[in-house]
């Protein structure tokens, strides 16, 4: 998206849940993200998540949520990544190009929610090599990528539009 502010990390809020699920329901959205451990003991933490237009009853894309979702996913990957590594202590050493599970690819954001702290990106330990962890992006830093149902779900999930 031209002319987009960029995303700068003190507008992101990081935490790592490993046991929390992250769930919203309301009458107008119902959205999760749930920390969970895929096969054995030995294969990598990940999220599911799932998000609800209880309007129509359909699941929720990246692309619904997203105009330009190239675009969006750039400039969400950048500010994921920025606190990543200003806030995950085992990532301080490791080498940017090392962060392939980070990049703007779809597959890497296609683990998200939309809760009352904005729109929440889950990652595997395989995508951080530090471990499960999740981003909250504020509805002021995603709200210049949003598309109009993208808007109403976010403020019906909670997230302040102010």
């Amino acid at each position: 998206m031209q002319g987009a502010a960029p995303i700068t990390p003190d507008q992101v809020t990081y935490s790592v849940l490993p046991t929390t699920k992250l769930i919203v329901a309301r009458p107008a959205v119902v959205s999760a993200l749930l920390p969970v451990q895929r096969g054995s003991l030995f294969q990598p933490e990940d999220y599911l998540s799932a998000t609800v237009d209880m309007h129509s009853g359909k699941r929720v894309t990246f692309a619904d949520v997203f105009k330009h979702p190239s675009a969006a996913r750039r400039a969400i990957a950048h500010a994921a990544t920025d606190r990543l590594y200003a806030t995950v202590k085992c990532m301080h050493n490791l080498h940017r190009s090392d962060a392939i599970g980070l990049q703007p690819k779809p597959g890497n954001y296609r683990q998200f929610a939309l809760l009352p702290g904005g729109v929440t990106f889950g990652f595997s330990g395989s995508q951080t090599s530090c471990g499960r962890a999740n981003v909250a992006l504020p509805y002021s830093v995603v709200r210049t990528h949003l598309t109009p149902l993208g808007r109403r779900l976010l403020s019906a999930a909670g997230a302040s539009t102010a």
